[in-house]
């Protein structure tokens, strides 16, 4: 089983990948990002820079990751 990390996650987990190629589109698409940039892009950046928050949140949503489950 590969390392449950916020690289994995967002980059490597294939569980989550057309959730991944959405988030990654998204945030191409608000940022002007020229095709490849999101190789170079910092996972920690995801979380510091305000104009990536919904394609984040939209993911989070969409993958139901850290969610609790219902009692």
């Amino acid at each position: 089983m590969a390392a449950q990390t916020l690289e994995h996650l967002f980059r490597h987990c294939n569980r989550w990948r057309d959730q991944q190629r959405t988030l990654w589109k998204a945030l191409g698409k608000a940022t002007g990002w020229k095709v490849g940039r999101w190789r170079h892009v910092q996972i920690s950046e995801l979380f510091s820079v305000e104009e990536y928050d919904q394609a984040v949140i939209d993911f989070l949503a969409a993958t139901e990751v850290g969610k609790f489950p219902h009692k």
